[in-house]
C-alpha cells in the first residue's frame, strides 16, 4: 500500500586499520605508538572517512603474557582517549573488547592510532607480538 513502506536505516561497519608490534618489552610506559601493519613504524595512525564510533577492538597476541600485563590505549588525533584494555596471563592469545556505540566517536578526517606500553613484569618479554584490529560504524 503506498505511504505504508517502512524505511530502516542501513548502518555500514568496516575495518578502518590493523596495527602490529613485533616484540612487546617489559617496563614500556604507555605512549609506544603501534604501526599500521604493512607501512613504515612512522605510519600509526589512519583518518577515518566519515564519522564512525568504535565497536570493537581485537587483539591477538603470537603467545599468551605469562607475567604481568600489555596495556593499549586508543588515540584520535595523536590524543590517549582514556580507553584502555590489557592483555594478562587470563586473557589467553586473544581478545575482544566491546563498545556501546557512541562511546567514543571519530569525524571524518580524524586519525585513529594505538598505544601500547607494559609492566616491568611482562614475560615472555621481547618475543611476543600481536596485532590489533580496530571495528567502526558509521556515527
Amino acid at each position: 500500500m503506498p505511504g505504508n513502506e517502512t524505511q530502516s536505516k542501513s548502518v555500514k561497519a568496516y575495518l578502518p586499520a590493523v596495527w602490529s608490534k613485533t616484540g612487546f618489552t617489559a617496563g614500556q610506559t604507555v605512549g609506544v605508538a603501534m604501526a599500521i601493519a604493512g607501512f613504515p613504524a612512522a605510519i600509526t595512525a589512519i583518518p577515518v572517512p566519515r564519522r564512525t564510533s568504535l565497536l570493537s577492538v581485537a587483539v591477538l597476541l603470537s603467545a599468551a603474557v605469562t607475567g604481568g600485563l600489555i596495556r593499549f590505549e586508543i588515540t584520535k588525533n595523536g590524543v590517549a582517549t582514556g580507553k584502555t584494555f590489557d592483555m594478562t596471563s587470563a586473557s589467553g592469545t586473544r581478545k575482544l573488547w566491546e563498545f556501546e556505540p557512541g562511546t567514543l566517536v571519530a569525524n571524518k578526517g580524524d586519525e585513529i592510532g594505538i598505544l601500547w606500553g607494559s609492566s616491568v613484569g611482562l614475560t615472555p618479554s621481547g618475543t611476543i607480538s600481536g596485532v590489533l584490529f580496530c571495528e567502526v560504524q558509521d556515527a
